[in-house]
């Protein structure tokens, strides 16, 4: 009896180490398993439309959601309001000059290295499915999933989900990094449930001009916003099903701004500044917000930090600290640079360059001499910016000229002034300001060998522009 109790107490001693180091070696391989990423990126989309971001006529019940759950900033910015440019900063942290894709439909520089690149020499799997318009091929290795290059801009488009399931779902002993690139909400408005909304009764924003047209294409935009958040709703069940949500990071950017009037193809915060949303379960607390300004660039070196990666080059840092440890601030300055050629439909050069701190925005326009023109001034007719012009009202007609004659120098308090509309360039109260943003943006663009309006020349003539989709 004496022998069975000592064997027993063997066992039972035995049996206790057994499961504490068995215990302490699954810890050690969850902490070292590098996490999956998800990128969700929208397409032509105001930061604030959206309804965790105080929209109170946009349903996003999906987008919302994932707020709640992790992290929302209130000044993540884009350095451009234009599809191709302002996605290759996101994937290679690297501002448009010194990149290479300056204007619209132009790709990187030749050897440039993107997300795609990075990841896989680590060791992931790297994909994407939906909207691209980034270039030459060789630097964004993505293996392309439900892959429709050239959708039809005019009717509904809905990202597919048949081939990235499999990807999702495939036994692998290798993390994925997985970009959703939406087609929505996109010009030129053609999908979603239009009577959800009743134009009536929508809020307009101060920058627009409240016609009858700007409401009926606000209420064909929120409608497709609304396909947007559907398709994030089907991306996070994806991850659920998978049982991988708790090591996958997910991030969620607006892109840039809607084809409106002072938001898209401009440097107003309505085109540059990003709705931007971050999950990551026991490591990003949920329902938290940032106020620290953070920049696409600032995207990668965010990513490789995470998984103890480093980037061979890159114009950002990253922002790692403000995601797990709640740093109050990150950068002190954004800046944004936007180049009309070769736009289609743009009649004259029109370089603008912006620096930004949280309080005070700089615009240099650099040919303030010529007339600001683009889709929205010479395609939309009888629409929404021609609509601005014929209204018979003073603040209408000063909205609609500003738009397409500036000056040469825009300055804005954003605390008083958040939505851009009163300038206080010369003012003598604001000389300091205005003195000290200008050489900080001057000394940006000779950092970035930025050789200002003549970027539209060599724009013009077609400057690294390589084959993607014309989905402008």
């Amino acid at each position: 009896m004496q022998l069975s109790t000592s064997l027993l107490l063997v066992w039972c001693i035995f049996c206790l180490t057994s499961c504490s180091v068995k215990q302490g070696f699954v810890s050690a391989v969850n902490k070292a398993a590098q996490p999956n990423i998800v990128i969700i990126l929208a397409d032509d989309m105001n930061w604030n439309d959206i309804g965790i971001y105080g929209n109170p006529d946009v349903q996003t019940p999906n987008i919302d959601k994932l707020a709640k759950q992790g992290m929302r900033f209130n000044n993540a910015f884009s350095g451009t309001a234009m599809c191709s440019p302002a996605r290759q900063q996101f994937l290679t942290g690297l501002y448009p000059v010194h990149s290479g894709a300056f204007s619209n439909h132009a790709g990187v520089k030749f050897g440039t290295k993107s997300m795609a690149s990075y990841f896989r020499e680590i060791g992931y799997r790297a994909a994407l499915n939906g909207k691209t318009h980034f270039g030459p091929p060789e630097s964004f290795p993505f293996n392309h999933l439900d892959f429709n290059k050239y959708p039809d801009m005019k009717e509904p488009r809905k990202l597919k989900f048949d081939e990235t399931r499999s990807f999702i779902l495939a036994e692998s002993t290798k993390p994925f990094i997985l970009i959703f690139g939406s087609h929505n909400p996109h010009w030129n408005w053609s999908g979603g449930n239009r009577e959800s909304f009743d134009p009536k009764t929508i809020r307009v924003p101060e920058q627009y001009v409240d016609t009858p047209e700007t409401r009926d294409a606000m209420v064909r935009y929120y409608a497709e916003i609304s396909v947007l958040d559907d398709e994030v709703g089907i991306i996070l069940n994806l991850l659920e099903e998978a049982g991988i949500e708790d090591n996958t990071l997910v991030l969620f950017a607006t892109e840039h701004g809607a084809m409106f009037p002072y938001a898209k193809w401009t440097l107003y915060d309505l085109g540059i500044r990003a709705g931007f949303i971050a999950r990551w379960p026991g490591k990003i607390r949920p329902g938290s917000y940032s106020d620290a300004m953070i920049h696409y660039v600032d995207v990668l070196p965010t990513l490789l930090d995470i998984i103890n990666g480093s980037p061979d080059e890159t114009d950002g840092t990253s922002f790692l600290e403000v995601l797990t440890e709640n740093k109050s601030n990150h950068r002190d300055h954004v800046f944004g640079l936007h180049t009309t050629r070769p736009i289609r439909h743009s009649k004259a050069d029109y370089a603008i360059r912006s620096v930004r701190s949280k309080q005070h925005k700089l615009i240099l326009n650099l040919n303030h001499e010529n007339v600001f023109s683009n889709n929205i001034t010479e395609v939309n007719r009888g629409g929404v910016f021609e609509s601005w012009g014929l209204l018979d009202d003073k603040d209408a007609q000063k909205k609609y000229l500003r738009y397409r004659h500036r000056p040469a120098v825009e300055l804005y308090d954003l605390t008083s002034d958040p939505a851009e509309q009163y300038n206080l360039a010369g003012n003598k109260s604001y000389a300091q300001i205005e003195k000290d943003l200008k050489r900080l943006l001057r000394d940006w663009m000779k950092e970035q060998n930025d050789p200002g309006a003549e970027l539209e020349r060599m724009a013009a003539a077609g400057a690294n522009k390589v084959e993607m989709a014309p989905l402008e």
